[in-house]
């Protein structure tokens, strides 16, 4: 959540979130003393070639996934931060407070939480969907943290994600290009109708300056390097009906 811009964000999806970090939930002191083992475990272990050190955080994010994928997890996890800096980030979320900032959002929002959740505790989620204005709470019949794609509760997760967004009636091409705004999604749609920078895009309120800024910043999402490439994927899509 961006502090200072709430108009930039018309959807929000919480899933395992939270609004407080272990060190602002009021846990007993034997609760705090077992995050701060975790703390030590990150680092003296975090980056060790000896992998039960992670096991323990392996298992508390996917604990009923398959022995290949807590493996695979427990291999990644030193290659995406130095032990100091996992800790640091450990740390760092132990402290997080965004209660008021929940209660001032104001669009729609759907929050999804395993019941059986062992990283987060279910309360969390119940905790910041309490917070938010107007959302929708979701529980999840899982343990895992990170959801494997062949348990029940993945497919739960993507039902309620496909009910929520887009929403019913929202302009073409917002399924297809989630990562454009709404005026991108326009400037789009004119490109794969054939139109130009000049006075046909007039009629849509752009100007040529405006329309080549939006161009950039849509070739760059659709990971397209021409105007033609970005026409095929647009109609492909549904996209230039006129």
């Amino acid at each position: 959540m961006r502090r200072g811009t709430p108009s930039a964000l018309s959807h929000l999806v919480i899933c395992g979130g939270f609004a407080r970090g272990w060190a602002r939930r009021s846990l007993p002191p034997e609760a705090l003393e077992q995050m701060e083992t975790l703390v030590k475990l990150i680092e003296q272990g975090w980056g060790s070639s000896d992998p039960s050190f992670r096991q323990v955080f392996a298992t508390q994010f996917m604990p009923d996934a398959s022995l290949a994928a807590v493996h695979a997890f427990n291999d990644l996890m030193p290659l995406t931060a130095s032990a100091r800096t996992a800790a640091t980030i450990f740390k760092a979320n132990s402290m997080i407070d965004v209660q008021a900032e929940a209660r001032s959002i104001r669009c729609p929002t759907l929050v999804l939480h395993g019941r059986g959740e062992v990283r987060i505790p279910f309360e969390e989620g119940r905790i910041i969907a309490g917070l938010i204005p107007g959302s929708r709470f979701v529980p999840l019949e899982t343990r895992n943290h990170l959801m494997t794609q062949d348990e029940p509760a993945w497919g739960h997760f993507l039902e309620a994600l496909a009910a929520f967004y887009p929403p019913a009636g929202a302009p073409p091409g917002a399924a297809a290009f989630p990562a454009l705004t709404a005026r991108e999604r326009e400037v789009l749609d004119l490109i794969a109708q054939g139109l130009g920078q000049r006075a046909d895009c007039g009629a849509a309120r752009f100007v040529g300056e405006d329309v080549r800024n939006n161009i950039t910043h849509i070739f760059d999402k659709l990971g397209v390097e021409n105007r033609p490439q970005a026409i095929v994927l647009a109609r492909d899509r549904g996209l230039g009906a006129r």
